[in-house]
């Protein structure tokens, strides 16, 4: 199978995830673009971002796992990395909170740059 990414409104988002919780549907809400990674009828991820203003260059990026995620780690990865190219050609700069080591690390392969303990950043080339 082969996984596939694509942009989903917010009424196509509460209906692929019916009992999302307030806080994912206000990030979606303040979200300029949401996309979704699939594999086949599998929902794997959803992504959005966050400008930090209407003519800002830079937008808080957010992201959703469900265990299918888990499930297909090869599929997931491959699919991040074309994510965050095309995101650097919307926003010169993501910015983002991890709290997790093992994200961390994976984090680090897709270009981010820890600032602090916890907020990162990745850069346009």
């Amino acid at each position: 199978m082969i996984g596939e990414i694509h942009q989903a409104t917010i009424a196509q988002l509460q209906f692929m995830i019916p009992n999302m919780d307030e806080n994912m549907l206000e990030a979606a809400k303040l979200s300029r673009h949401i996309l979704v990674g699939r594999l086949g009828d599998e929902l794997l991820c959803v992504v959005g971002f966050i400008p930090r203003s209407m003519i800002s260059g830079e937008a808080y990026i957010w992201l959703h796992t469900t265990p299918a995620a888990e499930q297909h780690k090869l599929i997931f990865a491959r699919h991040a990395k074309e994510v965050v190219t095309r995101s650097l050609s919307v926003y010169e700069k993501l910015i983002g909170h991890c709290l997790s080591g093992k994200s961390r690390r994976w984090l680090e392969t897709l270009g981010a740059e820890f600032i602090t303990d916890d907020v990162f950043e990745i850069r346009r080339a």
